[in-house]
């Protein structure tokens, strides 16, 4: 959320479909929220969510200035206990 507030391009990439739309429905929210408290406008919560973009594969990043890489475990913390 912050390159997106700092109005750098985003490009956003998962292999898998469901992680994508989570991460983007959470971004909605998260601007959604910003605009009812009146820090952002709604014009410029579409403008920073213009700015992401999800793309198929890894070789999208190849002009990227950074390149920021997360991961999470397949499994819960109950499961690890």
């Amino acid at each position: 959320m912050s390159a997106v507030h700092a109005k750098v391009p985003v490009l956003l990439h998962d292999r898998s479909a469901a992680q994508i739309k989570s991460g983007l429905s959470l971004m909605d929210k998260l601007l959604a929220k910003d605009v009812s408290k009146g820090k952002i406008t709604q014009e410029a919560a579409k403008e920073a969510r213009d700015r992401v973009t999800v793309v198929d594969s890894t070789k999208s990043f190849r002009d990227a200035d950074m390149v920021v890489e997360v991961s999470a475990p397949p499994y819960t913390v109950a499961q690890l206990l």
